[in-house]
């Protein structure tokens, strides 16, 4: 074990002087607090993908290095027990500000937002009132979309927008939210210039009843995709602006897995058990490593040379992953063959259950059937019967789940007559005298309760030759100890994931490369490929020889239009 000197050494090394924990915890929550840095971040991001400065004095690198010490300058600590500079919370907080950051560079590599207000922290009601206000644009074929404010609660948003926009035609946008309350921003511009050159024009509506101006209320951003009539101008700057954009995605991403990659590989130095299971309960691998996997599939999976990059990311962070669950895995063997009776026996679920209705039915009645398994129980499997079907239309049985997990299940005998105006809901859709509605495979519902509700209507049908049997299903609960997941495990599945769906993008039949320059936009795709044809059926035994290159081509030179002669 490492002495308290090299510790402190192993730990300042990376970083240098650190902040103290009250400054830096204390600035950052303020930040946070106030929106400071999601507004700074987003003027930031928006100045690099136009080419322009850094904002104000921030920078996206800044606000990317400020975000990461607080998520991994604490697993380091914890790996050599050193006390915690920053707070689980502020980690926590932390990791979902930084999967937001790539969530939303991902979305811009694809499509164009445009912001017109500034954060307030005002509070506007959702009463279902209409916030509204008009909207211009300076050419044609404007697809839009609008982003709202949140709260603290649950909300019902209605939008009412026109899916392509023409030119210079004044047209409501109209909201009603009918959830809880929600903040507001203020500052707004009356006029805003987007990436490709797009101005949108904004004014007060006569629908809007609830406050919202051009200049404050809700609908602080407008997103939208162009398709101007100029396609050529358009598709280079189109391609430019996305070329930008997943340059900037791609970099973000880069810095933190190579900020989680070292932390992994201090992990290797200590002890594994404590290591591993540190590392797995961490907000790095639970939270950040995970979100960020899911937000930049999308762009690994629709752009090869993205594809390559995320390939050459995973092969930095999945070795570390890797090998610190076999050394766990090999330390487990071990111990459990000098103790057989340690390793586990049970792999199927105790848990089962047959329920069914009368068989015929009762017409004209409402029967309830409800199963609930013990609170280890985290998801069902429900198997229906081939048999299972009703008469007419009319008669239907529904699924029912709770809204939430039921704090002891010995509170809710089975026998107890059911109440939908509690908080149920349901599940998949009726099934009824449709065969085609009954599920054929198995269907798997989370928790450990489900209700069957067989309605009836009166037998109107009188057909003797009719389905009468109603239903028989069994049902199978499943344990799952939350407590007990393994994160690094978790995290290796997703990796060895996402290295699966970029490989498989780039060994696609229908590949198609992008241009390695501007001047290919220009190029005629279908006249390239005719010629190549005849090229190749007037000389094709000349080709087959294969080309004089000086080594073998590599992803990124073909990618790249580069041939190593």
């Amino acid at each position: 074990m490492a002495e308290a000197g090299d510790i402190q050494a192993i730990l300042s090394k990376p970083f240098g002087s650190w902040p103290t924990r009250t400054s830096y915890s204390a600035d950052l929550a303020c930040s946070v607090a106030e929106g400071s840095i999601l507004e700074k971040l987003n003027i930031s991001v928006r100045l690099q993908v136009e080419g322009g400065g850094s904002g104000n004095g921030w920078a996206l690198r800044d606000v990317l290095d400020r975000l990461l010490d607080i998520v991994t300058i604490p697993v380091k600590e914890s790996l050599y027990d050193a006390p915690l500079s920053y707070s689980s919370k502020l980690s926590f907080n932390a990791c979902h500000i930084l999967s937001r950051i790539v969530a939303e560079l991902a979305i811009f590599a694809s499509g164009t937002t445009v912001s017109r207000v500034w954060h307030s922290g005002n509070v506007y009601f959702g009463n279902g009132s209409p916030d509204a206000i008009c909207i211009t644009v300076d050419r044609p074929g404007v697809i839009m979309g609008v982003g709202v404010y949140g709260g603290v609660g649950s909300y019902d948003y209605e939008l009412e927008i026109l899916d392509d926009a023409s030119e210079n035609v004044k047209y409501a946008i109209r909201l009603r939210n009918h959830g809880g309350r929600t903040s507001n921003g203020d500052g707004g511009l009356s006029s805003v210039k987007g990436p490709d050159g797009v101005v949108f024009n904004f004014s007060t509506c006569s629908l809007s009843f609830n406050g919202t101006t051009q200049t404050r209320g809700q609908i602080p951003y407008i997103l939208y995709y162009s398709n101007p009539q100029d396609s050529e101008t358009h598709a280079q700057n189109k391609g430019a602006i996305e070329a930008q954009a997943r340059r900037i995605t791609l970099n973000v991403t880069s810095a933190i897995v190579s900020r989680c990659a070292e932390v992994l590989a201090m992990g290797r130095d200590v002890d594994i058990i404590e290591a591993c299971d540190t590392l797995s309960h961490s907000h790095m691998v639970r939270i950040l490593l995970p979100m960020v996997v899911a937000n930049i599939s999308p762009l690994a999976t629709s752009d090869p040379r993205s594809a390559v990059q995320v390939l050459g990311l995973l092969q930095e962070l999945l070795p570390h992953v890797s090998a610190l669950n076999l050394e766990q895995l090999e330390i487990l063997q071990s111990v459990l063959a000098e103790n057989p009776s340690d390793a586990p026996t049970n792999t199927t679920s105790i848990h089962k259950s047959w329920v069914e209705s009368n068989h015929p039915y009762q017409p004209a009645t409402v029967s309830n059937h409800r199963v609930v398994f013990p609170e280890t129980v985290q998801w069902m499997a429900l198997e229906f019967t081939p048999d299972c079907g009703t008469a007419q239309a009319e008669d239907s049985l529904q699924l029912y789940i709770p809204g939430s997990r039921r704090s002891s299940s010995a509170s809710i005998p089975p026998d107890e007559p059911l109440d939908l105006g509690s908080p149920y809901w349901p599940v998949l859709h009726r099934f009824s005298n449709n065969p085609a509605q009954w599920p054929q495979a198995a269907v798997i519902l989370p928790g450990n309760e489900v209700v069957f509700s067989l309605e009836t209507a009166s037998d109107y049908v009188k057909d003797e030759k009719a389905n009468f049997y109603g239903f028989k299903c069994l049902v199978t609960g499943y344990d799952w100890n939350s407590e007990g997941v393994d994160g690094l495990k978790l995290l290796e599945t997703e990796l060895a994931f996402l290295g699966g769906m970029c490989s498989s993008a780039l060994i696609k039949k229908d590949l198609v490369l992008p241009p390695s320059s501007a001047d290919e936009f220009e190029e005629d795709i279908e006249v390239a490929e005719e010629l190549a044809q005849q090229v190749y059926s007037k000389h094709s035994s000349l080709l087959g020889k294969g080309f004089a290159l000086a080594s073998p081509l590599s992803i990124n030179q073909a990618l790249d239009g580069v041939l190593p002669y």
